[in-house]
């Protein structure tokens, strides 16, 4: 009997490790082998401050059922600045604005673009534009969700550290000038949807991508957001449902 036992719990452990090695391959799926903008094995030379990608279904607000429910217990009083804890466990209408009175601060910030432009961005590195409404420089909001009515690009998010440096905070976007000596123009928006213009592209310590992978490619066509030169906006798509207990 006890040999019997013995032979059946030595069966009983074979679908258990199964199931381990299957949720490391994924885990390492995820975590150190996912490139949306390739399905080639050809190795890819990505830019030092570019950390990853990530689907979007990795986000709070696409792991919660409540609207605009953040995971994080400490919610709005949390004062962790690690861009995977602001992607994963704080919901999108989180803002990040920083101190009023400080220079040289590293903030939070969130620029959404196109599938093709974020691929070249991680590639090399966001530059500056030569015109804005509030100056010329790289925009980033104060949250994910206000990048929605900021962009004139869509599909891809970018979450960033920014060094602000020498700040200066305007109310009205007519009071900015090319003569100002600072690094950062920062509007304070009338009903919190402020956003920033940074200066020169090396105040961009550090990001991580959030892929929509389901676009509205009506949407995208509409807005002139070309696909790659394949005709797709992701080329290496990761089933999202498969992976969602990796993200722990």
């Amino acid at each position: 009997i006890g040999l019997g036992y013995s032979i059946l719990a030595g069966f009983s452990l074979v679908p258990a490790i199964f199931l381990l090695v299957v949720e490391y391959l994924h885990h390492h799926r995820l975590w150190f082998h996912y490139r949306p903008d390739s399905a080639s094995e050809n190795n890819i030379t990505y830019a030092e401050r570019h950390i990853r990608f990530l689907p979007i279904t990795m986000t709070n607000d696409q792991q919660t059922s409540h609207w605009q429910d953040s995971r994080c217990d400490e919610g709005e009083n949390c004062l962790s600045r690690n861009l995977y804890h602001v992607i994963m466990y704080h919901s999108g209408n989180t803002r990040y604005p920083p101190e009023q009175t400080l220079d040289n601060q590293i903030v939070i910030g969130f620029h959404q673009t196109s599938h093709a432009a974020a691929y070249s961005i991680a590639q090399s590195e966001l530059r500056p534009s030569s015109t804005g409404w509030i100056g010329p420089g790289i925009y980033f909001a104060t949250s994910l969700n206000h990048t929605e009515f900021k962009a004139n690009q869509f599909g891809a998010y970018i979450c960033a550290k920014v060094d602000l440096g020498k700040t200066k905070r305007i109310t009205n976007p007519k009071d900015w000038s090319s003569g100002d000596q600072c690094d950062t123009v920062y509007y304070e928006h009338p009903h919190g949807a402020d956003e920033f213009c940074v200066h020169n592209q090396n105040q961009i310590r550090s990001w991580i991508i959030v892929i929509d992978q389901d676009p509205n490619v009506r949407f995208l066509q509409e807005k002139n957001n070309k696909p790659l030169p394949s005709g797709n906006y992701v080329e290496d798509r990761l089933e999202d449902t498969v992976y969602r207990g990796c993200q722990f």
